[in-house]
């Protein structure tokens, strides 16, 4: 009799991804982080996020929740009860299901890999070109890959040009979870 090994993989989750599991609307990329954050528990994920995404995270939950009042206590408490539900996912001295990634000189040199990359096959739509943050993603992801090799290791992002970038240089990058469109499995 055979035993079915389970394959232990690394996800590498973006802030697009992130921000909407704490929308109140039940989207694909929430549900998509939902399927994740139950991996941990079954000891076949490890979770990461960028620690400058955290950042990226906060500028959009803001934007979010102070859209139409931001003068208002209601929509200040949203808020912040928003950015505690974030940091209880990240968070060492919390339950910390995800883990914060902290950025490292050689991500900063990899950024230029990734720009290179990109230019050499550039988006038809310059809307389509990566952010500053989508470098930083992508470079971090790299270390990952290295590291972990790319069998076993995810980015998870809900911003096109990154599942892109990641898709068109699989000798560079892992592949992407584009989670507006595929979803997660438990494999």
């Amino acid at each position: 009799m055979g035993t079915r090994m389970i394959l232990h993989r690394h996800y590498l989750i973006d802030a697009s991804a992130l921000v909407p599991f704490f929308l109140p609307k039940a989207t694909k990329p929430r549900i998509a982080i939902t399927q994740l954050l139950k991996m941990p528990d079954r000891g076949r994920a490890n979770l990461y996020v960028p620690n400058f995404c955290m950042a990226e995270c906060s500028r959009a939950i803001a934007a979010l929740t102070c859209r139409e009042d931001a003068a208002s206590d209601d929509s200040v408490g949203v808020y912040r009860k928003t950015m505690d539900e974030l940091v209880d996912l990240v968070s060492r001295r919390r339950k910390g299901l995800i883990r914060s990634l902290e950025l490292e000189r050689l991500h900063l040199v990899d950024i230029e890999t990734i720009y290179i990359a990109q230019w050499r096959n550039p988006p038809l739509d310059p809307e389509q070109a990566l952010s500053c943050i989508d470098g930083l993603v992508l470079a971090v992801a790299k270390r990952l890959m290295e590291e972990y090799d790319r069998e076993h290791v995810r980015v998870v992002t809900a911003r096109a040009p990154v599942a892109r970038m990641c898709q068109e240089n699989p000798e560079l990058l892992p592949p992407a979870i584009y989670t507006p469109k595929e979803p997660i499995s438990g494999g």
